[in-house]
């Protein structure tokens, strides 16, 4: 234990939870984390809810996100699809990307949540607007197979692509590459190298087809 003393789980969780009491989010939230993770205690992720939702009102939005995930895919407890969007629009509105990510792809794939591509566009550019710039190529990928009730629009497509690409999102230079890259080749060999460089095995596959029928620059 830290100088030498012993570790003693039950007076950790004891005051831990005598910490809580005070009210202040990340406190709930840390009391979130050892019922989610099973630190300290046996895992309990209704327990971890309770916590989390108590750091969620308090307009944390981590907490929100997490209790959000576990009603949609937490262990030994009532699954609740309306209660998991409730709370992860919460943090999304409170700013974390990840939330609005992650709603966004439920909406797209029906994983969580029944297909709605209005709402997925919706979140995927909230994911934007909170810098999260995997929701470029995502944006762009909606446009480009145009699917589910959204008409394929190739402007829009490459216009989100570029705009990803431009910020260095890996998925967003495979993309954009493969778009412009009749027109402008050199430019797409930069984008094509930058992602494959960030290990984007697409763009690595491409390349190496590229090199191989000789790409002379």
């Amino acid at each position: 234990g830290l100088n030498g003393l012993d570790k003693n789980k039950e007076e950790a969780l004891r005051f831990y939870t005598i910490a809580a009491t005070s009210g202040e989010p990340a406190d709930l939230r840390k009391m979130g984390h050892i019922y989610n993770l099973g630190e300290l205690t046996k895992r309990d992720h209704a327990k971890a809810i309770k916590w989390y939702s108590k750091a969620a009102e308090k307009g944390d939005a981590r907490a929100a996100y997490l209790a959000g995930t576990l009603y949609i895919h937490g262990e030994n407890i009532p699954h609740d699809q309306a209660k998991g969007i409730e709370f992860l629009t919460r943090a999304s509105q409170l700013g974390m990307s990840e939330a609005a990510l992650l709603l966004g792809a439920m909406y797209e794939n029906g994983d969580g949540a029944p297909v709605d591509m209005k709402k997925a566009i919706a979140f995927y550019e909230r994911a934007v607007e909170l810098k999260e710039y995997k929701a470029y190529s995502y944006l762009g990928y909606i446009y480009d197979k145009g699917e589910n009730g959204i008409p394929a629009d190739p402007v829009k497509a490459k216009k989100w692509y570029k705009a990803g690409a431009e910020l260095g999102d890996p998925s967003s230079e495979f993309f954009y590459a493969v778009k412009i890259f009749n027109d402008a080749p050199e430019e797409a060999m930069k984008y094509l190298r930058h992602a494959a460089y960030q290990g984007d095995s697409r763009a690595q596959y491409n390349l190496a087809l590229v090199y191989k029928d000789g790409y002379a620059n």
